[in-house]
């Protein structure tokens, strides 16, 4: 990641992973569904400078379309064409195992691997 990269941790949890990485303050955004997570992540993450959303519909993120450069999902459920319209180039996931052909390209992974989008 650099400076310019606008990313989002789907299902964050506490947020241990994503402030390991370190993320860059401000262009960062996390997203957690169970509300005992969100409550112990929000404001631990919001001092780091990371906007944490609750989420309780997977088909409706509260994003722009585009808005993300990188997408990291380590194990949380997601509507795939919801992904695709809020990020740009990449979601980086080990949910899935297989391959999906959407409108605007395809989604492909391995079982425990990336989950790689290919614009068309």
């Amino acid at each position: 990641m650099n400076e310019h990269t606008v990313m989002l941790d789907m299902g964050t949890g506490g947020g241990e992973f994503l402030l390991s990485l370190p993320p860059p303050g401000g262009r960062t955004y996390a997203t957690e569904a169970y509300l005992p997570n969100y409550e112990l992540c929000s404001d631990k993450l919001t001092l780091s400078g990371i906007d944490v959303k609750l989420i309780e519909d997977d088909n409706d993120l509260p994003f722009e379309s585009g808005m993300f450069d990188l997408v990291i999902n380590r194990h949380e459920a997601f509507a795939v064409e919801e992904v695709c319209r809020i990020f740009q180039w990449i979601i980086v996931s080990n949910s899935f195992a297989s391959c999906t052909k959407l409108e605007s390209g395809w989604i492909c992974c391995k079982p425990g691997a990336s989950l790689f989008y290919f614009s068309a």
